[in-house]
């Protein structure tokens, strides 16, 4: 390792205290052997290393050179060790110790030679960091600008134009040579207001203008709808030093919307077209339900009608005859059993038949047409005008129930007598061989005559007289025979 070197300082005062204060890296610097002579305080802003360090390590300075950097940087101090340059000049990344990336603007100059070699060199490396993000953000920016889709230029205070970018170009046909230096009013159409000062007035206000929409001219002389924007252009003073206008053609979203309005007007005409079908479709279709509905109704009206008048019929005619055919049955049967007749069983197993039709045909008249009673009908049937009132009725004393009384013997509903014959029944009276007749005694020959008193007055009464005419006549009531399934009544009433 060389022995440390005595480092050089500015001898006068305010040298010195410039040098030390100022922001940029001065260096100097000999060849051979390789050492650095003197280094401002500012290395160690940048470097983050003692300015020791670099005294001891003259390699630290270009071992914090980016990699990516380095041969450039080479390659510069080498046309200037052998003049092919005049001077040095470089602008290169390095990594401090924090491994953070600074941008360092480097020039030099030869101070002495040695045998026709360069041997004490100096310079000054400045940190231009902050510059090269600021040209970074107007490379992208201008990157941005060139490679859109929409016209943007820029114009001066007296409306010419400054810049053109490739979009530009494209929406309008003119060029950027074509371009730059006319006036904005050559994009107007000759029958379109001058909007121009508008704009300019606005701006100057502070006020920006989005979203415009007006109409071009192209080189071609086509007319074209764009969609105008425009803001102020400033510099770091303040100062209003332009404008800058984007411009977007919107010629086919605007053919696209009337396009659009035109299938909507279409599509609303027939929505109200088919509608109106639907409409007066449901209005028949509502028309037809009720006609068949009121057909329905009517149909069960008739029904009903019919059915009623089945069970009228079945009522009135079936049901009569099946009622005198049931009581001639029953006269019938009554008679051959008084008689001792073996024909009595068939006649009761007939009269059986015929009241279990006769009841089936009045159930199915009732389940057909039903009585439906009529208002105050029991009232005006029971004779309330002969009773006494409540009042007059004696009081009786309800006697007192056991807890558990004796049941009561089963009581059996009485059995009625069937109505009397019809008229037309022929005499019952068995034509004998009067050779082969038996003595009977007078009482045997009594009256048929039977009238059950839950019976009303019919036809069949007249019958009954008739058959009682066929026999004489007793002189005393015939006692009940004991083969006999009921027990004759006789009325009093018929008689």
């Amino acid at each position: 390792m060389p022995p440390p070197r005595k480092t050089r300082r500015p001898s006068d005062p305010l040298f010195r205290l410039l040098v030390e204060n100022i922001g940029d890296v001065l260096w100097f610097k000999q060849l051979s052997p390789p050492a650095f002579t003197y280094l401002s305080p500012a290395f160690e802003s940048l470097w983050l290393h003692p300015v020791e360090d670099a005294y001891a390590d003259p390699d630290l300075w270009e071992n914090a050179i980016h990699p990516d950097d380095r041969p450039a940087v080479t390659h510069a101090l080498d046309l200037w060790f052998t003049g092919q340059t005049p001077e040095y000049q470089a602008e290169y990344r390095i990594l401090n110790r924090l491994g953070q990336t600074r941008w360092l603007a480097d020039r030099g100059i030869i101070l002495s030679r040695r045998d026709g070699r360069p041997f004490q060199i100096a310079g000054i490396a400045r940190d231009i960091t902050d510059q090269q993000q600021d040209h970074l953000t107007r490379s992208r920016l201008a990157a941005v600008v060139e490679s859109s889709e929409d016209a943007i230029m820029t114009l001066d205070l007296n409306g010419l134009i400054q810049t053109w970018n490739a979009g530009a170009e494209a929406t309008f046909g003119y060029s950027a040579a074509e371009a730059i230096g006319q006036p904005v009013a050559l994009l107007r159409p000759p029958e379109a207001a001058d909007d121009e000062a508008i704009f300019k007035e606005r701006i100057r206000k502070g006020l920006r203008i989005q979203h415009y929409e007006t109409r071009r001219l192209r080189k071609d002389g086509s007319i074209i709808d764009i969609s105008l924007s425009i803001s102020p252009l400033r510099n770091h003073l303040g100062h209003l030093i332009g404008f800058s206008k984007i411009s977007r053609d919107i010629s086919r979203r605007l053919r696209a919307e009337r396009m659009l309005h035109r299938l909507n007007a279409e599509l609303e005409s027939r929505v109200q077209e088919r509608t109106a079908a639907l409409s007066h479709a449901y209005d028949e279709l509502q028309s037809l339900v009720e006609t068949r509905r009121q057909l329905e109704r009517e149909v069960l009206n008739i029904s009903e009608l019919e059915q009623r008048r089945i069970g009228q019929d079945l009522h009135d005619d079936l049901g009569q005859q099946i009622a005198g055919a049931w009581m001639m049955s029953s006269v019938l049967q009554r008679t051959l059993s008084r008689r001792n007749d073996p024909e009595s069983d068939s006649a009761a197993r007939i009269s059986s038949l015929l009241e279990t039709a006769l009841n089936r045909t009045r159930s199915l008249a009732r389940g057909l047409h039903p009585v439906a009673p009529e208002e105050g009908g029991l009232q005006s049937a029971l004779p309330l005008r002969h009773r006494p009132p409540h009042h007059a009725l004696p009081r009786r004393s309800h006697p007192r129930l056991p807890r558990n009384p004796p049941p009561l013997p089963p009581r059996h509903p009485p059995r009625l007598l069937p109505p009397p014959p019809p008229p037309q029944a022929p005499c019952l009276k068995p034509r004998l061989p009067r050779k082969n007749l038996p003595h009977r005694p007078a009482a045997a020959s009594s009256s048929l005559t039977i009238t059950p008193s839950s019976a009303p007055a019919s036809p069949a009464s007249s019958a009954s007289k008739k058959i009682s005419k066929c026999a004489p006549k007793p002189a005393t009531p015939p006692r009940p025979s004991p083969s006999s399934n009921t027990t004759p009544q006789t009325s009093s009433s018929s008689t």
